[in-house]
């Protein structure tokens, strides 16, 4: 069974290797020295909290060397499809009604806008998106 610290040097390399760092490169960016890296990254060596600091400043994603998980991906597991479905039908059907022909590019930018508007009540209000839609007719 792999300790904690055998898996976080195994995810802390490969960060260092999803960013093109080489050992050398990424221990002067993180002030720390290549061999105490390369201790970090095999688990026979712990690094201290703010280490952690360092991690993120040079580009590095925390999250995917304590967790496992990219930043990213935790972003995408938290989208909601279903409102991002329901903004697009919201403005798909306003343009119908108004005879309004959007671009591809438009109706992005207004579905990014309204989605912003509307996430953290995971609810669609019509009003505002009629008005949203009205200022970009």
């Amino acid at each position: 069974m792999q300790t904690f610290v055998k898996i976080f040097g195994d995810r802390l390399a490969r960060e260092r290797r999803r960013l093109g760092l080489t050992q050398a490169e990424a221990a002067g960016k993180l002030g720390v020295s290549r061999s105490a890296l390369a201790l970090y990254e095999t688990g026979r060596s712990e690094p201290g909290v703010s280490f952690l600091d360092r991690v993120e400043a040079c580009g590095m994603d925390p999250l995917a060397i304590l967790g496992g998980l990219t930043t990213a991906r935790l972003a995408a597991d938290a989208f909601d499809w279903e409102l991002l479905q329901t903004v697009l039908n919201g403005i798909d059907l306003w343009a119908k009604e108004h005879r309004l022909k959007l671009p591809l590019e438009k109706k992005l930018a207004i579905a990014r806008l309204l989605y912003a508007q509307f996430v953290d009540t995971r609810e669609v209000d019509s009003a505002v998106l009629t008005q949203v839609m009205r200022a970009a007719a």
